[in-house]
């Protein structure tokens, strides 16, 4: 499965996904399909995110490029959560921002000549001691700012998506170093994130009368399914979408609320 692949199964399943809670009132056990296929585009776009940040030629410009589109996106992330009875809050191209954000605090360090760079840096752990509890407080704040946020407004999946992105980035076996080690921490990591959102899932207000343990394991299984996909990923490229992605997100909440207006009102 190439970074290709990846991104247009990716944006398939969060169509689906969003699309779930439009058509709710319209056709419920549809809906509930759509959320449960959904869970798996999460685990895509969080490793999308560790594969950008690993293959890119300008960390700055990518991360301008995601600010930029977070922000171009909000107002009809807004009206969306409108039309589907959600209080509104920060997009998920956010959350991810703030994911690529701590991989460049994990890789920040200085060249020869004193300028510091965000690009990857191998065998980050051989930092000294002090570099790594600075980077560990510097990621911790962050994932503080993202909860308190998500407390007063809301922010998309918050701070558990961030810390999946850093596993997926430490833990993912890229290369044959400690490969069985670090599929093993992965595939924790993946089942600890699916238990959480499983049981985040009753508090979303379309779905909370939906409490049977059916769903509920349908639910989780699909989050496992979501980050084990990522297994197949070959390191290969495939054509290049980068553009198609950005623009895939507004878009396809203007398409969803376009389809609210004409048929579900």
């Amino acid at each position: 499965m190439s970074t290709f692949v990846v991104k247009i199964l990716a944006m398939t399943v969060m169509f689906g996904d969003h699309l779930s809670h439009i058509i709710y009132n319209y056709n419920r056990e549809m809906a509930i399909a759509c959320n449960c296929i959904g869970r798996i585009a999460m685990f895509l776009f969080c490793f999308q995110v560790v594969l950008g940040y690993k293959n890119t030629r300008n960390i700055k410009k990518y991360m301008s490029r995601m600010l930029i589109f977070a922000v171009i996106s909000q107002p009809i992330y807004i009206v969306y959560k409108k039309y589907t009875g959600f209080s509104p809050e920060l997009n998920v191209i956010f959350t991810l921002f703030f994911g690529l954000t701590c991989l460049c605090i994990l890789n920040a360090h200085k060249t020869e000549n004193g300028k510091m760079i965000f690009s990857e840096k191998k065998d980050i752990i051989k930092e000294p001691i002090g570099n790594i509890i600075k980077k560990i407080v510097a990621i911790t704040l962050i994932c503080l700012i993202i909860y308190i946020v998500d407390e007063i407004y809301g922010i998309d999946y918050g701070y558990p998506a961030v810390l999946l992105i850093i596993a997926m980035y430490i833990f993912y076996p890229f290369n044959k170093k400690y490969e069985i080690i670090k599929r093993i921490i992965y595939c924790i990591c993946i089942l600890i994130f699916s238990i959480y959102e499983t049981f985040s899932a009753f508090e979303v207000k379309d779905f909370s009368e939906i409490n049977d343990k059916g769903y509920a394991c349908l639910f989780g299984l699909f989050c496992i399914i979501g980050g084990l996909i990522t297994f197949l990923y070959n390191g290969k490229k495939g054509p290049n979408i980068k553009w198609i992605t950005y623009l895939f997100y507004p878009l396809h909440l203007v398409i969803l609320i376009f389809i609210y207006l004409i048929t579900i009102k």
